[in-house]
Formats: C-alpha cells, structure tokens, sequence
C-alpha cells in the first residue's frame, strides 16, 4: 500500500542531520541489522534504512517486531552524536517524541510508555530499538529503529496475535495511511529534534518527552531482575532513566525493566 518512493521522499527532507541518505528495500532481516553492518562500512551519518518487510524485526528486551509486508513503516537511522554511551537513551527520546508529533497530523492522540513505546489508547502503535556501535571503548555511531503500525487492519492483528495489546493508525482513524507522506513527515521531526538537542541540550528533550509521557505520577507495575512491584512514577533523572516511588517510600532508579500502567 503506497508503495515507497525514494526519490518523492529525499526531495522533501530538510537534511539537516538526519535522511542525508536513504536505502529502501524490498526486503529485510532488519534494518537495524543492516544499518550496522553500514556502520561497519564507514557509512555516512544520518544515513537512513527503510524496508518493505522485515523477517526479523527486533524489539526491547529482544522481543520480534512483526512487520508484514507494504502495510507499516520499518526504518533506522544512523547518527554519530557527540555523547557518552550511558546517554544513547536522549536517541531513543527523540525518535519517540517525533513519532507522537507526526501520528498528531493524522489526528491521533497518542502518549509514551517508558522507554520506548508509543501507545494510543493503552495499545501499542510504536516502538523504538536503539543500538551502539563502540570503537576502543568510545561511542562512534548509534542506530535508532522506528517501527510504526500504518496501515493494518483488526483482522491482520488478530491473526498475529496482537489484536489485545496493538493497534495501527488505520484501525484508530478509519483512513488508509500513505507511507511517503508519514516516512517524510518523521524524518523531518527528526531532523528538527534532534537539531533541537544539538542546540538546546538533553534538559530539553527530557522536558518534551516528559510532557507526551502518560505515566508521570500515575500507578505502574514493574517488572525488573526477577521481582515485581507496584510503585509511583516520580520522572526522570539527569541520565534520562525512571524514577518510582515504592508503597514504602524507596525511591528507585529504573534502568531498564517492564514498566505497565495499573
């Protein structure tokens, strides 16, 4: 469905940081997978992957990413950002925050699960994988990988299993979705948050994130190290990570865990 035009989609990026360069293909592993082999190569930063489908699309906590051909956006961009590697989060924030912005074009209201899903409605319409590339210790490159349900219907939900805890733009608004349009309207907020963070700094970006983030203040449960509780969501450290607040009153820094609203 709308099928993906190279050239439509590099004539209408700002090229600031991020779509400098674009691969599209037909077919896939995962393009965070060939993203890093790109990295391997020397490739440019802020070069962009995207794929019509991918066999092994990867989530958080290595969970698979269905990504059924021609229906959804599957993508991944490569950045050499001048940070620490316990900073790659901010990238994670960034590419979360500019998805919430480009589905609010196609009038949906959507919010963020900590750390890296986009919900609507308490149903997962978005993810984010970030991975580092190291080079003596150093961080060189980060790949950042955005997968956004488009175009699927609640019949290809239910036959994938994912018809309890998904949702797709096109289920939420009734109005078939075109790829290029969407592809180049987040590439563009990309570009312009992380230009932002360039600028203004990762306070920032913490701040936006903060304000699209429906936990804060509310009840979650969370799943971390073999044990679960419940506890408060208070926000976030200067690191980016959670901070919870226990039913004895412990705080807890949440680096990475199962965070699910109560």
């Amino acid at each position: 469905m709308y099928k993906l035009d190279k050239d439509l989609v590099f004539s209408n990026l700002t090229k600031n940081h991020i779509g400098r360069k674009l691969i599209i293909l037909e077919e896939v592993d995962s393009t965070n997978d060939y993203a890093m082999k790109l990295v391997n190569e020397k490739y440019v930063s802020g070069s962009v992957v995207i794929a019509d489908i991918q066999y092994a699309g990867k989530g958080r906590l290595e969970r698979k990413w269905h990504s059924p051909r021609g229906l959804n956006l599957y993508m991944s961009f490569i950045l050499s950002p001048r940070i620490k590697a316990a900073e790659v989060n901010i990238l994670t924030f960034i590419s979360s925050i500019a998805t919430v912005d480009t589905l609010a074009k196609y009038s949906i209201q959507s919010e963020i699960k900590w750390p890296n899903d986009v919900l609507i409605n308490a149903k997962k319409v978005s993810g984010v994988l970030t991975e580092i590339n190291m080079v003596k210790n150093k961080l060189e490159h980060v790949v950042a990988g955005i997968g956004v349900n488009l175009n699927m219907d609640s019949d290809a939900l239910l036959s994938s299993g994912l018809s309890e805890i998904a949702t797709s733009v096109y289920i939420e608004n009734g109005k078939p979705v075109n790829r290029n349009e969407f592809l180049i309207t987040l590439l563009n907020n990309l570009d312009v948050f992380y230009d932002n963070f360039m600028k203004l700094g990762k306070e920032y970006i913490y701040n936006q994130w903060s304000s699209r983030w429906y936990s804060r203040d509310k009840p979650v449960r969370v799943v971390m190290d073999n044990e679960q509780f419940d506890a408060i969501c208070k926000g976030l450290d200067k690191e980016g990570f959670m901070i919870v607040q226990r039913d004895s009153g412990q705080t807890v820094k949440i680096v990475s865990a199962d965070v699910s609203p109560l």
